[in-house]
């Protein structure tokens, strides 16, 4: 029998429980929805901590909530390197509390489920296809164009969420990245006076990608040559990313008088690179990041970045499938509903 749950108004959510017992939220999921990847130990303290704090488990055929449940699958293909890094896990969580807070004002109560790869997600779809739901939010940050394969014999209306492909019809909502990027890039071209160089990530996925095309555009723009770029492929973690930085630094690789880096993490890693050698940050070498993680505003320096608004972009998914709930011709017109970064501007660049 598949598990979900819900949570009285007063009990704790699934991020509280973490924090109460010291363990990861997704190791929450796993537990309370009975997927691999936690010990038995560990599945049974979590579901006696849920039922302590007023956590009640309910059957996925449950008929109380018939048409009012969403289905929050997270496709984490990468296992924790994308979604939830092991060195801040702040993405998923604001993401799904996004979710959360407008489904509370809809009406809609939220299953978490997690898969790894299309077949997974191919039986996740059967068994949700003869149950009755408000539809499906996919986080399919680390999808390909093949992974989506199995969504066209869903009985589901499906929002894809920070994924996007033209491809495909799916309503989806996802940064532009690429407009994003360009304004990163355009931002330390005027500031320098100077072509930047690109911190590019060593894990491929279709928002790195556009964030490539992004820096490519806005290289062109200012009348440069994409022949005189300077690319660094970089770990996607910190540690990752120092590593390869360091070794570059050690190669006496040639190197650019600012950086675009495809995401925070990288940014921080090559950073630590950098002072390490001796360099100076902004003075020698400036840098900007994408995502704003929270701790970006703590390193030293702080990190200039693009802000997504993460959160929002959650409310986006269910309010859009709340629009195809209360019209269902909406499916037949899949939108895709795309979110500008905003500039933060700190001390790194």
């Amino acid at each position: 029998m598949f598990l979900t749950w819900e949570s009285e108004e007063n009990s704790v959510t699934a991020k509280e429980l973490a924090k109460i017992l010291g363990i990861s939220e997704a190791s929450v999921s796993y537990a309370l929805n009975g997927k691999p990847g936690v010990s038995i130990e560990t599945r049974n303290r979590v579901k006696e901590a849920a039922r302590q704090y007023g956590m009640n488990f309910i059957p996925l055929n449950y008929s109380a909530h018939a048409g009012r449940t969403i289905y929050l699958i997270s496709y984490k293909k990468q296992g924790p390197r994308v979604i939830d890094n092991t060195f801040d896990n702040s993405f998923y969580s604001t993401l799904t509390d996004g979710i959360s807070m407008a489904s509370k004002e809809y009406g809609y109560y939220i299953h978490l489920r997690t898969v790894s790869n299309h077949v997974e997600l191919n039986e996740e779809l059967n068994a949700l296809g003869n149950m009755s739901s408000a539809g499906i939010i996919l986080l399919g940050t680390e999808m390909t164009q093949e992974d989506l394969t199995p969504l066209a014999f869903s009985k589901h209306p499906v929002v894809l969420l920070d994924n996007h492909f033209r491809s495909t019809k799916v309503n989806s909502v996802t940064i532009d990245n690429i407009y994003a990027s360009f304004e990163a890039v355009d931002h330390l071209v005027r500031k320098r006076k100077k072509q930047p160089g690109y911190l590019s990530s060593s894990v491929p996925i279709n928002n790195f990608t556009e964030r490539k095309i992004g820096y490519e555009m806005a290289i062109l723009h200012n009348g440069y040559s994409l022949a005189n770029s300077i690319v660094h492929k970089l770990g996607i973690n910190p540690d990752d990313s120092y590593a390869d930085m360091l070794e570059i630094l050690k190669k006496k690789q040639r190197i650019a008088d600012s950086y675009f880096a495809d995401n925070d993490f990288i940014a921080f890693g090559a950073m630590k690179a950098f002072k390490e050698m001796g360099y100076r940050i902004p003075e020698d070498v400036a840098i900007i990041g994408f995502d704003d993680v929270p701790i970006a505003r703590f390193t030293d320096p702080a990190l200039t970045t693009m802000h997504v608004p993460i959160q929002y972009m959650g409310r986006l998914a269910v309010e859009r499938l709340h629009q195809i709930n209360e019209d269902p011709i909406e499916n037949e017109y899949p939108q895709n509903i795309m979110v500008n970064a905003g500039l933060v501007l700190r001390q790194s660049g």
